[in-house]
């Protein structure tokens, strides 16, 4: 173990910090017993001022009377006062960079006597730059084509859609259905609001081309699907499904009308303007990101250094998590 400084003494309080591992730090800490009597009597009088002694004006009692009411809690704030003052001196006296928590260990402080304990911390790694200038990094470009607007036109146009009710009609493919539901074996149950359902015929299990051919008014008992992966003994769940309406997707024209429901755009070229320069500022900042990937995985495959042992418990129970997750 290496002394990285002992003996620093600053109002008497002595701060002795020891390297126990490459990014460990032990503090012992040790406050005379001058300093814990006189913080004591402070922290009898301040607790006395709001205190009612028996026979004295608030405020009024001499000390010696006052430690007979207060000690007690004087003497737990004045050691936990101690204790962290000790602390904060170590860490800026020694210009310790902390990671995590600090673990204080047993504090000892006997009447009469100093108060001592031991800190452990984690600091930050030392690392030595000699020449950052080989490593080779690569910017993506930035250019947007006409396609990621398109596309992103779309997805606005989706946002912006709505649904007409049909005349009373079977339901078919690519109709949506509003709908209502109850457990399939409790028919006294009132009817629950589902909203509106796609009826998807991609999926032919699914609830909803379970109910192609119904009309309003009419209730049908559907079955969802047993998920992938579940007990092969589990019995699909039955519900019993009532269509209220049917109901057309409508997609509303793409026009300088409805740019201008996206701000102040009058014409949908404004609009492709702005979505072009905000995809060209998210792909820059995706850019950076990378770079500044390649930059850290760089100086990874170049340095090598030793990380905080509180950093690599936490990581370390961050996998067991992980692997007890999908285990």
């Amino acid at each position: 173990m290496t002394i990285i400084r002992i003996n620093r003494r600053l109002k008497m309080t002595t701060i002795e910090v020891k390297e126990t591992q490459p990014c460990r730090r032990e503090m012992t800490i040790q406050v005379p017993a001058e300093i814990m009597e006189k913080e004591l009597e402070s922290a009898c009088l301040k607790l006395g001022r709001g205190r009612r002694i028996p026979g004295f004006r608030p405020g009024k009692a001499p000390l010696k009377i006052l430690k007979k009411y207060v000690m007690e809690e004087a003497r737990s704030d004045t050691m936990k006062e101690q204790v962290w003052a000790g602390y904060l001196e170590g860490v800026k006296e020694n210009d310790l960079k902390i990671v995590g928590d600090p673990v204080f260990g047993e504090v000892n402080w006997p009447k009469g006597g100093d108060l001592q304990l031991g800190v452990t911390v984690d600091i930050r790694p030392s690392i030595k730059v000699d020449n950052y200038r080989g490593i080779n990094i690569k910017r993506k470009k930035n250019e947007v084509d006409d396609k990621e607007i398109d596309q992103t036109l779309d997805d606005l146009q989706e946002r912006s859609v709505s649904y007409e009710t049909e005349d009373a009609r079977p339901l078919v493919g690519g109709d949506w259905a509003l709908v209502s539901y109850r457990p399939g074996n409790k028919p006294d149950q009132e009817w629950t609001d589902g909203g509106l359902l796609e009826i998807d015929l991609s999926q032919p299990d699914g609830i909803g081309a379970q109910m192609v051919g119904m009309e309003p008014g009419q209730t049908r008992m559907a079955k969802i699907p047993v998920p992938e992966g579940a007990k092969q003994d589990t019995d699909p769940e039955e519900f019993e499904v009532r269509l209220q309406e049917v109901k057309k997707k409508v997609l509303p024209e793409i026009n300088d009308e409805w740019a201008k429901t996206w701000g102040e755009f009058p014409s949908v070229a404004e609009l492709r303007e702005q979505i072009r320069k905000d995809i060209a500022m998210r792909k820059d900042l995706e850019a950076k990101r990378e770079m500044e990937s390649q930059i850290v995985e760089g100086f990874l495959k170049k340095y090598s250094f030793d990380l905080p042992p509180a950093l690599l418990d936490s990581l370390a129970q961050e996998h067991l998590k992980d692997l007890n997750r999908y285990a």
